[in-house]
């Protein structure tokens, strides 16, 4: 059993390897976080950007489930919930979350939530885009 789940791991590197190279080429530059999960609710990529917010490596995320992104974030079922929303409806979901980054302090963060399908409309994971509102927020409040 160990040896079958070994190589499981082994065959699976290289296609996570490689999907975050062509996503490192697709977000690059970008400031918004941008987030990968595969079907079975495991983080396969994360944006550079997570690094500036969080000041924690974007390798420490990857492979983590649901629940231990959570406790990483100190976003306690936000994360969970916005995916089982988007896999009972098959609909991008949106959410609003104040995120304490031990880096910057408080921040608000917009998020969309979209369920990736494959061709026959089975959802094969999930993909975030979330977007640092603080400035924002701030501004409005302001005025």
């Amino acid at each position: 059993m160990k040896r079958e789940n070994k190589k499981n791991q082994q065959t699976r590197a290289p296609r996570n390897s490689a999907v975050r190279r062509a996503w490192d080429q697709l977000t690059e530059g970008m400031n918004d976080v941008v987030l990968k999960w595969d079907g079975n609710g495991r983080l396969i990529y994360a944006g550079k950007s997570i690094e500036h917010y969080t000041g924690t490596s974007r390798e420490e995320y990857y492979g983590k489930n649901l629940e231990q992104f959570d406790a990483l974030t100190g976003c306690s079922e936000v994360w969970r919930s916005a995916l089982s929303q988007c896999a009972i409806t098959g609909k991008s979901t949106f959410m609003t979350k104040a995120y304490n980054s031990p880096k910057l302090g408080k921040l608000i963060f917009e998020t969309e939530v979209s369920p990736d399908f494959c061709e026959d409309r089975i959802i094969q994971g999930f993909t975030a885009i979330s977007r640092n509102i603080t400035d924002k927020v701030t501004e409005r409040t302001r005025l």
